[in-house]
């Protein structure tokens, strides 16, 4: 691992970050000027576009032959947008969950993690199966757009202030030049980004998978993690979770989709992916499942162990490398570790609201404000 390397990964990185941002601000405002309502505005088009960089990074990986590194991108992004980002957001500011596209989004996060599993289980996301992601990605576009009706009026008025356009013609072009501008800076620094990570993993004696799943998952999820955290610190902490939440299916459903089809062979899966990565990801999506179907408080502590879980599952990763092929601990281990982990924290937050459905409303609301405190 060379200075020169490691130059070409920070260039890359900010390359693709900066054209990332770029490109959510110019695409919420071109959709904008054809009267998208601002809550799909939100809910579709920003976390979409908040999610170009680590698409575009694994189809210029996979379109080089580096199929681990592309799926170790989309994957990692994921893990660390559910575990990391969103336990971040709980430590800020505990919220209730009551925002109903937001609670009916998470189980279709699972669903599409398991979705992601079987139809990797032969080894290869083949382009037949890649078509049938991106069926079910237009299947979930439907569905918000048609449920987006039956929001909430006070959910409707945050949106509306948040992504509500002007119409004069001066932004209109603006936003189409950061549109511009977003995709050549996303494609000039993936091809940069991908480069550097092959040529310091090979440097280091680390796999593709490995470097996807970590440096190039972490730093291409930026602009989803910078425009969650900014939701929850202005205090629309809904558009904050819903943002990391449709980013999260659009990477599993959108990015493994036009990955599986960018090459004429599939989207190559390793045995490591299937025994480790794979169950992280549905142990993080089914932690979250009571917490946003009852619509209780996400708390602290919940974050707290998120966060937790993330670092033990990198450390894991990381030491394993340093390895080169020797294993610290067997990774089926670890695995039903972690998902033993993520089912008690399900069976406990259950038994909590079980607890709190037999209470008044004022004792309740104690209980949960003693929580946040």
């Amino acid at each position: 691992m060379t200075i020169e390397q490691l130059v070409w990964l920070a260039l890359g990185l900010a390359t693709v970050c900066f054209g990332g941002e770029a490109f959510v601000r110019g695409a919420a405002s071109v959709v904008g000027r054809f009267g998208l309502r601002p809550l799909l505005i939100g809910t579709l088009v920003v976390a979409f576009s908040s999610d170009s960089p680590e698409i575009v990074s694994a189809l210029w990986a996979t379109g080089s032959g580096f199929s681990d590194l592309a799926l170790g991108t989309l994957l990692g992004s994921t893990i660390f947008t559910i575990l990391f980002v969103l336990g971040n957001c709980s430590l800020l500011l505990p919220a209730r969950v009551s925002h109903r596209l937001v609670r009916q989004d998470v189980p279709i996060l699972l669903a599409a993690s398991l979705v992601a599993v079987l139809l990797s289980l032969d080894g290869r996301v083949s382009r037949v199966d890649g078509l049938l992601l991106l069926v079910a990605l237009a299947a979930f576009i439907v569905f918000v757009v048609r449920k987006s009706d039956s929001e909430r009026d006070d959910i409707k008025r945050t949106y509306e202030h948040e992504y509500s356009q002007g119409g004069h013609r001066g932004l209109q072009a603006r936003g189409l030049l950061f549109l511009l501008l977003g995709l050549g800076m996303l494609w000039l620094g993936s091809r940069w980004l991908v480069d550097a990570a092959i040529s310091i993993g090979r440097g280091i004696g680390v796999t593709d998978l490995v470097m996807g799943l970590t440096i190039l998952g972490i730093g291409t999820s930026t602009p989803e993690t910078a425009t969650a955290i900014s939701a929850i610190l202005r205090g629309e902490r809904e558009i904050g979770i819903e943002h990391i939440i449709s980013s999260s299916i659009f990477n599993l459903l959108g990015g493994l989709g036009l990955a599986a089809l960018w090459t004429s062979g599939g989207l190559a899966i390793p045995t490591s992916a299937l025994r480790l990565d794979f169950p992280v990801l549905i142990a993080a999506a089914a932690g979250c499942l009571p917490v946003f179907l009852l619509g209780r408080l996400l708390p602290r502590w919940g974050g707290a162990l998120s966060i937790t879980f993330y670092i033990a599952y990198v450390s894991y990763l990381v030491m394993n490398a340093t390895r080169h092929g020797v294993e610290v601990v067997p990774g089926r281990t670890v695995t039903f570790v972690l998902i033993g982990l993520a089912l008690g924290v399900v069976l406990v937050i259950i038994l909590r609201s079980l607890v709190f459905r037999g209470k008044g409303p004022t004792e309740q609301d104690t209980d949960l404000s003693n929580e946040v405190n």
